[in-house]
């Protein structure tokens, strides 16, 4: 729901929100005005790396993944982790990243779900979620401004593959993704990249234990909550 307010303001501050109009596909100073206080009260503080099933987890990849999570501004990272998680501490214990780090250990694996939904007493704004099986070049700044431009529930980076490396059957309109389904026989050349930013009351419709593939995406794609950030950077599956 939209309300008409009516605001005095510096004539230094309305300079720099006119200044936004025409990028970022902002039309007009409504719009930019919006765009600036989503920018300022939606950042994107925390990441979840879901790394649970990950037994071969190789040190510099995870390095580099930390990074990347870092160089975007990111606060706080959550390691989910499982029966590897004394592996991940061996790794972590002489490594120098910028943002806190706090660990969720899965006694019994929780689903990509589940595992976010564990870590729901440490999220209080939107949210980073990253596979650990994954090496990439994207823009996660760029993925976060994608996200912040409109009301968006939840938010996946796709990328753009060979039929016979799919393993996903992605329908898209516009930036709306209208099905997903995971693990099909019928596929598309768009592929999901197990890179997602979720809005904070997405945890009300996460289940205790499941898949995030299975169990939210059709949902979610189904309501109408479900967008596309398409990218075209180097990207692939590890395990």
């Amino acid at each position: 729901m939209r309300e008409k307010i009516s605001i005095s303001l510096d004539s230094e501050i309305i300079k720099k929100v006119d200044s936004l109009i025409g990028k970022e596909n902002i039309r007009n100073k409504s719009q930019a005005f919006e765009f600036a206080l989503k920018k300022y009260f939606s950042s994107v503080n925390t990441a979840i790396l879901l790394l649970g099933k990950e037994y071969n987890i190789k040190k510099d990849n995870l390095i580099k993944t930390l990074e990347k999570i870092a160089a975007a501004g990111i606060k706080e990272i959550i390691i989910a982790a499982g029966p590897n998680l004394s592996h991940i501490f061996e790794i972590m214990k002489d490594t120098k990243i910028g943002p806190e780090i706090r660990y969720i250990e899965e006694k019994t694996l929780y689903g990509t779900a589940g595992a976010i939904k564990a870590a729901q007493k440490y999220i209080n704004s939107p949210f980073l979620v990253l596979a650990g099986n994954i090496e990439f070049d994207i823009d996660l700044s760029r993925m976060i401004e994608f996200h912040n431009q409109e009301d968006r529930l939840a938010t996946m980076c796709v990328t753009v593959v060979k039929l016979s490396e799919s393993t996903d059957n992605i329908n898209i309109n516009g930036d709306r993704i209208e099905s997903f389904s995971y693990k099909t026989k019928s596929k598309s050349r768009f592929n999901n990249a197990g890179i997602y930013i979720f809005e904070q009351k997405i945890l009300g419709q996460l289940p205790d234990k499941g898949s995030l593939e299975k169990d939210v995406f059709p949902m979610l794609a189904s309501q109408g909550n479900l967008f596309a950030y398409t990218s075209s950077r180097e990207w692939k599956n590890i395990r």
